[in-house]
């Protein structure tokens, strides 16, 4: 409850201001009067007190930083970051030599060939692109088997034999990949899991990528709510990583 007090005097005071040097007086960005009587002297000084003790506070109200208004601030910690995105893990790069792009987006070995190879390589690649662009129009459409007979079409296209083999062996596993992952997106589960027991049985799938593929299977199970077959399939992811990492 504030306190109000009264000083009292017996002399008068002059309320007319007094100058010193033709100057006024300051002190903390307040006016002073030159005045005899002590106590009121006293109360101005600790009026200024109150005042300079209160700036931080102000400071702080009128929007500047905690820090600038005499305050600690701590910063709040960081939200946790999840190991895999809203669809699961991404699928795992092509890691054989010759096979990683080389600038410009094209494989390395396309360095390595005549300028007519070069050329027909070229019209392979956007014909290959072409198909998995139509086979996406289809998926769009709601159009499976014909999106899934164009990925077909384009795993068995004959290319030139200067193509590395490993070249064509990555690129009908990633099409095959695709065609499980059309039949998810279809509702077609027992196609997309016969799809994947034939990568998997081919023998040519790596570890990673046999994990990969259980691991889409899994996540996808999860969100139509078959949890019984998304543990599997993710048991399986377990497995192979565990049997992996133990060699």
């Amino acid at each position: 409850m504030p306190v109000s007090i009264c000083l009292k005097s017996d002399k008068k005071i002059n309320h007319k201001p007094v100058y010193k040097n033709n100057q006024h007086e300051k002190g903390s960005g307040i006016m002073l009067k030159k005045s005899a009587n002590p106590l009121m002297m006293l109360a101005v000084v600790i009026l200024t007190g109150l005042l300079i003790s209160s700036f931080p506070q102000a400071a702080y109200s009128a929007g500047m930083p905690e820090a600038a208004a005499g305050r600690n601030v701590e910063e709040p910690p960081a939200p946790p970051e999840g190991f895999d995105g809203p669809d699961g893990p991404q699928p795992p790069r092509p890691g054989r030599e010759g096979m990683m792009p080389g600038k410009g987006g094209r494989p390395d070995f396309m360095k390595n060939l005549t300028p007519e190879q070069r050329d027909e390589a070229k019209n392979f690649m956007m014909l290959g692109k072409s198909y998995n662009d139509l086979a996406d129009v289809y998926v769009e459409e709601g159009k499976v088997d014909e999106a899934i007979a164009v990925l077909k079409k384009l795993a068995a296209m004959k290319l030139p034999s200067y193509i590395p083999a490993d070249h064509l062996k990555d690129k009908k596993k990633m099409v095959a990949m695709k065609i499980v992952q059309v039949y998810l997106k279809a509702g077609k589960d027992a196609e997309a899991l016969a799809e994947a027991e034939s990568l998997v049985k081919g023998g040519e799938l790596g570890t990673e990528e046999q994990a990969h593929l259980y691991s889409m299977m899994g996540n996808a199970y999860k969100k139509r709510g078959d949890k019984v077959k998304a543990a599997e399939m993710l048991k399986k992811t377990i497995d192979l990583l565990e049997k992996n990492i133990k060699k």
